[in-house]
């Protein structure tokens, strides 16, 4: 199987290559320095990576592909749950959120898409969710986490929920990405 190392402006591009509404969770090897992601030839992730010159930590990744080929609809659990999963040789227990970025492929317009990813069925972001602007395909973020929960453990599930669309045209192929690290 071959393996291609990307730059990190290069992440929400590969990912495309799946089909199919997907859900992802992969734990990041041993990090390479200025690498954030390794994907195979189909744009799995394989290696969640590390942000330039760290060592310390082990990345973990969760990815949502929501509204393939159709239009966004609000909804909650709009993807299979992902549970929390450590290295089993790792003594750490739990996880710090970072993160959260998505993209659409088909911008919103009339209004924002506003996503939240749930922690256990409570909000990762508490008021301040995740939002992709009106008539933006470009990259949007939040690290903003709610306090509790900033940390999630061993076994604990992620849901993703969509709170609004577009109201003229909902937006459509979006992707949304946690980072986490232990």
């Amino acid at each position: 199987m071959a393996y291609e190392k990307l730059r990190s402006d290069r992440i929400l591009t590969a990912h495309r290559k799946g089909t199919g509404s997907q859900v992802q969770m992969f734990g990041g090897g041993a990090t390479v320095t200025g690498n954030a992601a390794v994907y195979d030839a189909t744009g799995n992730v394989i290696d969640g990576g590390a942000p330039g010159g760290s060592t310390a930590y082990r990345y973990v990744t969760a990815c949502w592909v929501l509204a393939r080929g159709a239009n966004a609809t609000t909804g909650t659990d709009l993807a299979n749950p992902v549970p929390i999963c450590l290295d089993s040789a790792s003594p750490a227990t739990a996880v710090e959120f970072l993160e959260a970025h998505a993209v659409a492929d088909t911008a919103p317009t009339g209004a924002t898409l506003i996503i939240d990813i749930n922690l256990n069925g409570a909000s990762l972001f508490g008021a301040t969710k995740l939002v992709i602007p009106i008539g933006s395909t470009a990259l949007a973020s939040q690290n903003a986490f709610s306090s509790p929960p900033t940390y999630g453990a061993r076994g604990d599930l992620l849901t993703i929920d969509i709170d609004q669309i577009g109201s003229t045209v909902p937006g459509k192929d979006i992707t949304v990405v946690l980072r986490m690290r232990y």
